[in-house]
């Protein structure tokens, strides 16, 4: 547990938002998962489980991850990023289970119930501060007016001083007034305020009420769930063994009807070991050896329709069990019922076959189409260089440039550019040279999803530090526009 394993192409969509972004902060600290466990008090596989996407963490998880990572830089992050963070939260906890996700909602609406009721309170204290201090004025202003009375008693006699006592008098009294209306619209205020301090009270208390019974209704959900999912499970596995006595019948029946095999004499004196059941993928792949392209297809086809898992097996049976020409022949009558399921299979084929085999798959049927446009070349060359190494692309692409391929021989660096994951990315401009390693940066600066760009500056800035400088520099004479807003993504996200 002491590094982060790649993620996993079965997690949803939202929680692989979540967990790259989690990831990208984690990393900045350094540190492995098991060290940070221990430092955050978690158990290190469920801060594996939590940055690797198969589980949704807590809020308060991603707080303490941020919190950290602050510590770490040194200074704070940016509004931007921490509201990116909630939202992916928010929605890859709504994805995965929805009761946790209003009991989520109901904690943000506490807290801001919690805020407003405080801020209620501060305004509450100002205005009462403040009419005390009127109040106080109010008081000085009488005492001064008796004063007034007194003196002007006095010095009625001496008219001069008369008039000017008048005068402050009148001023006097016209503060005094306005500062009694202003006491009285204070009071009003500080009513108003009061009761909303009463209403944020209650309204807090109605969302503690409520929060409990979500929580509540969340815990007897998840019982639910796990009980539906063992149904689950166990209709599935009743289905599946029905479709498998149905294929070893039909097994069954073609031995029977095959005349150059003969089926030997069960054992008298041992009974033989139950094996398991074979799978509708290994069913079909032992099908093929006696059934024509075509009629492999269909069967594809309708478990494609029926059970996608048992789609997928058999997919991945039949690429890895027959010649790139057998292939290339099923994929040909599958598209003629799915194209989905033709392009999967020729992707699934791209990926588990070598250079050789791939050029022969070009070769034989690259000049027909699937899925009614796509070309059978063209995407050969996609899947395949998808994470092939380097000694692996520049084989092929000696091969094509040799039988007069040269738009695919290039397409093997632009596709490599735009779809290789960052790593692969990384280590495969470490080994490229020449002519082709500035043909794959120029790939790299205008051709890759902006996202993935961005993923590859920040690993190689961590760990390859004169990469960093060429590809941002090639980014920058190349894509201009593209390097401006990278940089600002950057800033706002806090890596620069």
């Amino acid at each position: 547990m002491g590094e982060l394993v790649p993620l996993s192409d079965e997690i949803p969509e939202e929680a692989r938002e979540l967990a790259t972004e989690l990831r990208r902060f984690f990393k900045t600290l350094n540190i492995s998962v098991r060290r940070y466990a221990a430092r955050s008090n978690y158990d290190p596989a469920t801060v594996s489980r939590y940055l690797n996407g198969k589980r949704v963490p807590p809020w308060s998880f991603v707080q303490g991850l941020l919190t950290d990572v602050t510590e770490h830089r040194g200074h704070p992050l940016q509004h931007e990023a921490f509201e990116i963070i909630r939202r992916l939260h928010r929605a890859a906890l709504q994805a995965s289970n929805a009761r946790l996700y209003a009991v989520q909602a109901l904690q943000d609406k506490l807290a801001e119930a919690d805020k407003e009721h405080r801020r209620a309170e501060l305004r509450e204290r100002v205005l009462v501060e403040a009419m005390e201090a009127r109040q106080r004025r109010i008081a000085e202003l009488e005492n001064e007016v008796l004063e007034l009375n007194s003196s002007l008693l006095e010095e009625r006699e001496r008219s001069a001083t008369v008039d000017q006592q008048v005068e402050r008098f009148s001023a006097t009294e016209e503060e005094l007034a306005r500062l009694r209306e202003e006491v009285q619209e204070l009071r009003q205020q500080l009513a108003h305020a009061h009761e909303l301090s009463e209403q944020a009270e209650a309204r807090c208390e109605r969302l503690e009420e409520q929060l409990a019974e979500a929580e509540d209704i969340a815990r007897a959900g998840q019982e639910a769930r796990e009980q539906e999912r063992l149904e689950t499970a166990l209709q599935e596995a009743a289905e599946f063994k029905a479709i498998a006595d149905r294929l070893r019948e039909e097994m069954d029946q073609l031995r029977r009807e095959a005349p150059t095999r003969s089926e030997p004499d069960p054992p008298k004196a041992k009974s033989k070991p139950k094996r398991p059941k074979p799978s509708e993928g290994q069913i079909l792949a032992t099908k093929m050896q006696i059934e024509p392209p075509a009629k492999i297809a269909a069967e594809l086809v309708r478990l494609h329709i029926t059970n996608e898992m048992e789609a997928f097996r058999a997919t991945d049976q039949v690429t890895r069990s027959y010649t790139i020409g057998e292939i290339g022949k099923i994929v040909l009558e599958v598209d003629k019922l799915s194209n989905e399921l033709a392009r999967s299979m020729l992707m699934m084929a791209g990926q588990k076959r070598t250079a050789v085999e791939i050029f022969e798959l070009i070769s034989t049927f690259g000049h027909n189409t699937v899925d009614g446009s796509s070309n059978v070349g063209r995407d050969a060359v996609t899947w395949y260089t998808w994470d092939a190494d380097w000694e692996g692309i520049e084989s092929l692409m000696r091969l094509l440039t040799e039988a007069g391929h040269h738009e695919l021989a290039s397409r093997c660096i632009i596709e490599a550019a735009k779809n290789q994951n960052s790593k692969n990315l990384a280590k495969l401009l470490e080994e490229i040279r020449g002519d082709e390693r500035e043909f794959l940066l120029q790939a790299i600066a205008r051709a890759r999803n902006e996202e993935d760009l961005l993923e590859l500056i920040v690993i190689l800035r961590t760990s390859h530090g004169a990469l960093f400088d060429e590809v941002s520099a090639k980014i920058e004479s190349d894509a201009p526009q593209r390097s401006t807003g990278l940089s600002q993504k950057m800033e706002a996200l806090g890596i620069l």
